[in-house]
């Protein structure tokens, strides 16, 4: 089962759950956003691993949205365009986008780039080995490495640690880490949260008011970054 994200910013209605269709089809956790500041909003909230994007939108330009997004992230992007000319993709390309395809497209050409991009921006979470500068994990050893020395971390750590890693710059909601920590554990709440992050920075040596790993983004949830 495929656990990439990706959130479809179209506000062709019939486009976009035409492509939604085919990526659950293909096993992709899909959100719809139908304007830019829907996107803006869903970019942050959904931690998508990519983000399908459409130029031509009724409220907010997509060169805008991939602008605002890079501020922030580095969600891989892709845009959806009906618009071929090349100072188009140029402009595109250079605002933040990692890839430009015209429409029509097929699906798998669709998917094969979907691929690239998580591979060339490291979100791809099929890396056995997972790293950030001087901090490394190996998914497979649950091995922990930082400054080349091994750290001892619980399961529920290296978990949290890993799911931070392999979604590094985006927010990751709280609700969403407590469901893919926890999983069905009734007890999980906000403030066993807290008590893991907090246990986990100081094994990182990490401090929430100078982050260099975790960054709490208040009323939100967490962003994993490497200072």
């Amino acid at each position: 089962m495929n656990d990439t994200r990706v959130l479809v910013v179209d506000d062709e209605e019939r486009f976009r759950h035409s492509l939604a269709l085919s990526l659950r089809g293909n096993n992709f956790d899909v959100y719809e956003s139908a304007t830019g500041t829907a996107a803006l909003a869903d970019a942050f909230t959904c931690s998508p691993d990519v983000i399908l994007l459409d130029l031509m939108l009724p409220d907010i330009d997509g060169v805008t949205i991939c602008q605002e997004v890079r501020k922030r992230s580095n969600v891989a992007i892709i845009v959806l365009s009906v618009l071929a000319d090349e100072p188009t993709k140029v402009q595109v390309l250079n605002c933040g986008a990692d890839d430009y395809l015209t429409k029509p497209f097929g699906s798998q050409e669709l998917m094969a780039r979907i691929g690239a991009v998580l591979r060339r921006t490291g979100t791809s979470s099929e890396e056995g080995v997972i790293e950030a500068g001087p901090l490394r994990i190996e998914v497979d050893n649950h091995r922990t490495v930082l400054y080349g020395a091994e750290l001892h971390l619980t399961p529920l750590e290296f978990e949290l640690l890993r799911l931070f890693m392999i979604n590094a710059g985006k927010i990751m909601r709280q609700d969403w880490l407590l469901e893919n920590v926890w999983k069905d554990d009734a007890r999980a709440d906000a403030d066993r949260l807290r008590t893991a992050i907090k246990q986990l920075r100081s094994k990182l040596g990490d401090s929430s008011t100078h982050p260099r790993f975790i960054r709490t983004e208040p009323g939100v949830g967490y962003r994993f970054i490497h200072a």
